[in-house]
């Protein structure tokens, strides 16, 4: 079976993400993918709201499609995983939060660590969701490009090399006392239970009914989702690094059979094949809100979003997310150079 590049990358980016629906947010210097990345991050420094819908040269999406036209079946979900894993880091937490000083030690107390472990086989249950059964040759390669692929100790040490030096003492101090506190660690149980496999089905089937519900039954706590998901740049940030990822691979793969295009063609190729991307990333992530904290009382929400407000809580999700962006982007383009290299599309 044979589809095109776009598809792959369509169904790559079709993540169900969890995050939420935030304000806008500016376009920071940060970036992912040199020398040009296409999407920048957004952070909360202010600025112009709308640089995530900036336009790309207008390019013929047929002479795109030919560009692309020869390229494999690829199994239909390979990266719905890219999108999701990002956007699930900013609110999961970790299982016991001890002392921690050191950037280390602060992603080991809010279980970073534990995510980073998650997303290979996160990759894995994806390709498995999928419609249909892939040739047998795709499946071959996909477990031959998996191998090394998004190893968490590798990717953990690369964000915290580059996470070095960009909090202070007291922002770490800080972070370290917050999760080290019962409301720290009442959060983190709840986010970990959320994120197994088992609370991911049913987060999946009772998040959209409680959300549902809100408008009616308790607008303020719908209003507390909405702001707490606000302070993280949730879908800003799920959006620019789930195209920043997707266009790693895809102009891996369009160059690895031999049909390269411009920076500009790529993503505008991308963005056509996300359409409503965004709009997908909201809604799962007010409904993953709705179902974590349901069971949060009000006062107790009001203290997590402060947190998540607060100068140190600001400075280390903009540092993290950007740290994770760039690795995650960066893993991205070497499983599609060694997919592809397992199809014989390029020596390895």
């Amino acid at each position: 079976m044979m589809v095109t590049a776009k598809m792959i990358l369509l169904r790559l980016l079709r993540a169900r993400a969890a995050m939420g629906n935030p304000a806008h947010r500016s376009c920071p210097a940060h970036s992912f993918l040199p020398p040009a990345p296409p999407v920048k991050l957004p952070t909360r420094q202010g600025g112009n709201p709308s640089c995530l819908r900036q336009g790309f040269p207008a390019v013929s999406m047929d002479h795109l499609s030919r560009g692309a036209s020869k390229m494999p079946s690829f199994l239909p979900p390979l990266t719905r995983m890219a999108l999701v894993l990002y956007c699930l880091v900013p609110l999961i937490a970790g299982t016991v939060a001890a002392p921690a000083q050191t950037i280390s030690e602060i992603n080991k107390a809010n279980g970073f660590h534990e995510m980073l472990m998650g997303i290979g086989p996160g990759f894995t249950a994806a390709v498995k969701s999928a419609p249909g059964t892939p040739p047998q040759k795709v499946q071959d390669a996909l477990a031959a490009a998996m191998e090394g692929a998004f190893d968490p100790e590798k990717m953990e040490a690369a964000i915290e090399a580059r996470m070095a030096d960009k909090l202070s003492a007291r922002d770490l101090s800080e972070l370290a006392s917050f999760y080290a506190s019962p409301l720290g660690r009442r959060v983190t149980a709840l986010e970990i239970q959320a994120s197994s496999p088992q609370g991911r089905e049913a987060k999946k089937i009772g998040g959209a009914k409680i959300l549902d519900e809100l408008p009616s039954r308790d607008p303020a706590r719908l209003a507390l989702y909405r702001k707490m998901m606000d302070d993280i740049s949730a879908v800003d940030t799920g959006e620019a690094v789930g195209l920043n990822i997707g266009y790693a691979m895809l102009s891996e793969m369009l160059g690895a059979a031999g049909k390269p295009l411009p920076d500009d063609q790529v993503m505008a190729l991308l963005r056509k094949q996300t359409e409503g991307l965004r709009r997908d990333i909201a809604n799962d992530a007010m409904e993953s809100a709705a179902y974590i904290y349901r069971d949060m009382s009000m006062a107790d929400l009001k203290l997590y979003e402060a947190f998540l407000a607060s100068p140190a809580g600001s400075r280390y999700y903009d540092q993290m997310q950007v740290a994770l962006g760039a690795v995650m982007t960066d893993e991205a383009r070497s499983f599609g150079h060694r997919f592809f290299a397992a199809l014989g599309y390029r020596k390895a």
